[in-house]
């Protein structure tokens, strides 16, 4: 789930588009003199279509509110001036085919714009109840009262990532960015300037004369002076990624980072707010942070900013976030990925549908590369892509998101390593020649090598483990053998005892056996033998001698 907020100009109304699985909602907010949300609660709310997919989001016809004079504040009978309702539409594109216009006064859509068939972005105009539009072959300014397209300018077949209406001169001019900015006259459909700026452009925003251009996955912000001749005047370096810009003032510009908020006053850095600050924007009486507890904005009021602010979430959301943490897939999200292995086709058309949207959401390309483990489907992607008229848009920016997530991490193994060796192998040549693409070829390189450097201190200490394991399983085994030849030697000494006391058991049992003819033994019946010998001799000798004695 994503969700982000759009103020208008006035930052009077406030827009809070959540995006979910199974459906979008727009929640809008109204404040009034800049003190807070009226009743701190959703002014309005809507509840889009369940396969509504929204592309686009812009506020028009809305004024920009000047500070005003303490001592107008009230009139001579002590009553405050009459304020106005804050006046401000909202262009909301719908699968890259429907235009809503919402209100924060009504409760339902005041119009729904199907006849334009395919658009891709929405700024607002400075005309009244117009908004510009991207379609395939041109830019437009709709005019919701007329119904009708008020100008039109040609443009080639390309996918532009911001549209942002300039002054200069005093005249109303058109900005927009691709690979180029590009400055048009609406009034006479001609092209004003065209300045090469190396890679995609992310945002444009205008502070005075001064026009500020972020790149996408660039810390790097361009400045132009609009009186100059387009004439780059500076270049800001910002704390990390740069999300997104947004005027704060006359000749104030923010700068959003993932976990870092920067203004700066022309050109120089004035104030930086830490946190997880999702927007900032200004109002008559000061400035309101955006932060986000889930799906939930919390407004935070600033009556100046200082050099220095800490801003903090919600002790809640905190905990939550401590409990969700784990090994991510790049993009903040803890969610297991489930391996689809789409077909190349359907693989294809989905990839094409991510990156060529106008807000390249990186979370979702990534998440749909690592469902996709299959090598003959993702080769067969990459030789669909040589056939697709947005081949150099595509190649460029799936390399820079996956060059950039597997580059933040090259010791960890991830499907993603399979996408970059393909788009190597197959638009390896393109890349090469690209300037930008080579810089992150050299950022993926110094990557790599510092990886290297760390892996091989890892597997010498993963050597050492192994062998201090292999010692302690080599002693564990040496002291079980021991125990073991312990044990069969005890064994061994018990069997002689016992076989030593049946023996003599045995020779106990023999010498009190009585046999059946009453001798006890043979040394027995030897006794008896001659005791019957010795008598026999006696009683021959008796005889004998009775023999003689009858003679």
């Amino acid at each position: 789930m994503t969700a982000f907020t759009r103020a208008n100009a006035s930052g009077t109304l406030v827009a809070s588009v959540i995006l979910k699985m199974s459906r979008n909602e727009v929640h809008m907010h109204v404040f009034s003199s800049g003190n807070g949300p009226l009743g701190g609660e959703v002014v309005q709310r809507f509840d889009l279509e369940r396969q509504a997919s929204i592309t686009s989001v812009s506020w028009f016809n809305d004024v920009e509110q000047k500070k005003k004079s303490k001592k107008r504040t009230a009139d001579s009978n002590g009553t405050k001036n009459n304020e106005h309702s804050p006046q401000g539409l909202l262009a909301l594109v719908l699968n890259n085919s429907e235009v809503l216009v919402l209100s924060p006064y009504s409760d339902t859509p005041l119009h729904r714009i199907t006849e334009l068939k395919e658009v891709y972005l929405v700024a607002g105009s400075s005309t009244p109840n117009c908004f510009w539009a991207h379609t395939p072959d041109a830019l437009i300014e709709y005019n919701i009262s007329t119904q009708n397209i008020s100008k039109q300018i040609k443009v080639p077949k390309m996918t532009i990532t911001c549209i942002q209406p300039v002054s200069a001169h005093k005249k109303d001019l058109l900005a927009y960015g691709h690979s180029q900015l590009v400055l048009v006259d609406p009034a006479r459909n001609t092209q004003i300037a065209k300045i090469q700026t190396g890679s995609p452009i992310g945002d444009i925003k205008q502070a005075k004369t001064y026009l500020y251009v972020a790149s996408q996955g660039s810390s790097i912000i361009n400045v132009y002076d609009l009186n100059n001749s387009s004439e780059q005047v500076a270049t800001l370096e910002c704390a990390g990624e740069v999300t997104k810009l947004n005027k704060l003032g006359d000749n104030q510009i923010v700068a959003f980072t993932a976990n870092c908020t920067q203004v700066f006053t022309k050109t120089e850095l004035v104030n930086t707010l830490q946190g997880p600050v999702e927007n900032l924007f200004s109002q008559s009486s000061g400035y309101v942070a955006v932060v986000y507890d889930r799906n939930q904005p919390e407004f935070r009021c600033i009556a100046e900013l200082p050099l220095l602010l800490q801003i903090q979430a919600k002790q809640s959301k905190l905990k939550k976030s401590k409990k969700t943490t784990g090994s991510d897939l790049s993009l903040n999200d803890s969610k297991a990925v489930r391996i689809e292995n789409l077909p190349p086709l359907e693989l294809y058309n989905k990839l094409t549908a991510l990156i060529t949207a106008p807000k390249i959401l990186r979370s979702k390309v990534l998440r749909l590369c690592l469902s996709n483990d299959d090598e003959e489907n993702i080769k067969e992607t990459f030789r669909l892509f040589s056939q697709s008229e947005h081949r150099e848009l595509l190649v460029k920016n799936l390399f820079t998101i996956v060059s950039l997530k597997v580059g933040a991490d090259p010791l960890s193994k991830s499907l993603l390593s399979i996408w970059l060796k393909w788009i190597l192998l197959t638009h390896g040549g393109y890349i090469l020649k690209q300037e930008l693409l080579r810089e992150y070829l050299k950022k993926l390189q110094r990557s790599f090598e510092d990886g290297m450097t760390m892996m091989s201190r890892l597997l010498a200490l993963q050597g050492r483990l192994q062998l201090l394991k292999a010692h302690a399983e080599f002693r564990s085994q040496v002291a079980q053998a021991e125990e073991q030849l312990a044990e069969i030697e005890s064994e061994e000494e018990d069997d002689e005892e016992e076989e030593n006391s049946l023996a003599d058991q045995s020779a106990n049992v023999e010498e009190l056996i009585v046999y059946a003819n009453g001798e006890n033994d043979d040394f027995d019946s030897v006794d008896v033998g001659d005791e019957s010998i010795a008598g026999e001799d006696e009683a021959s000798d008796d005889e004998f001698v009775s023999f003689d004695e009858e003679a």
